[in-house]
């Protein structure tokens, strides 16, 4: 009975594990090896870990550039407010929230970044595209 036991554990840990590794690679965009897509999947907003999102500093967004590391993305711009793991894993999904002149409501944009076979982030995508206007330093 002892060995029944001890074969059970190990199987149920064996599958947990697999499921774990399973989660961490997703990939719903298709990222290419260099870190693009043709066709960027956005995760629906009440799907996220952070629903409310963040207020996000623009300046430390328009540092954001290809070529950065998860780290380095973390330190800009946080973790992502969805499920997303850290490993094998090759989008970064964030809901951001920017201040609308004249009003208390704020813009809400979703935001995904890719990243090549190597981890380094390549490509970064606003939903809607319109909110890549925060980015501009001359309004």
């Amino acid at each position: 009975m002892q060995k029944l036991n001890k074969l059970m554990v190990r199987l149920l840990l064996s599958g947990g594990l697999a499921a774990t590794l399973a989660a961490c690679g997703t990939n719903p965009s298709h990222v290419n090896a260099s870190g693009k897509s043709s066709n960027p999947v956005f995760p629906a907003l009440k799907d996220a870990s952070r629903t409310e999102g963040s207020y996000v500093n623009v300046e430390n967004l328009r540092k954001v550039v290809p070529g950065l590391t998860k780290p380095q993305i973390y330190e800009l711009i946080g973790l992502p407010h969805f499920s997303e793991a850290m490993f094998n894993v090759r989008e970064w999904d964030y809901i951001f929230k920017f201040q609308q002149p004249g009003t208390h409501e704020p813009r809400v944009c979703q935001y995904k970044v890719m990243f090549d076979d190597n981890k380094v982030a390549q490509s970064y995508v606003f939903l809607p595209q319109t909110c890549a206007q925060v980015l501009d330093t001359n309004l």
